[in-house]
């Protein structure tokens, strides 16, 4: 198994651009008012070419590591637990309680 460079910078890339379509939404939807086109340019196109820098940055670090470790990895959360990181057991257990048994049928 290859092993992943944890990276925090990737979260940003696609973070970047819908923060700012947040903040333009809620600046139309709150405030009703309209927002100046320099502010509008500045922060769409900002957030943009930022998340265009952090991937060249991210891309620079990539191409660093040895042609067999190229991976990189950000976690954000863990919602799912496999044999690899758990133990087969906790999964077997939650599979259990998740799905009873049913009933045997007589005959």
């Amino acid at each position: 198994m290859v092993s992943a460079t944890q990276e925090t910078l990737l979260r940003w890339i696609p973070l970047l651009p819908l923060v700012t379509a947040v903040v333009h939404a809620l600046m139309i939807g709150l405030v009703r008012r309209p927002t100046p086109r320099i502010v509008v340019v500045g922060l769409s196109c900002g957030s943009v070419l930022a998340s265009f820098l952090i991937s060249c940055v991210v891309f620079f670090e990539l191409a660093q590591l040895p042609a067999g470790q190229r991976v990189m990895v950000d976690n954000l959360y863990t919602w799912i637990i496999t044999a690899e990181r758990g133990s087969r057991r906790k999964a077997s257990s939650a599979l259990k309680a998740w799905a009873p048994t049913p009933a045997p049928i007589q005959v």
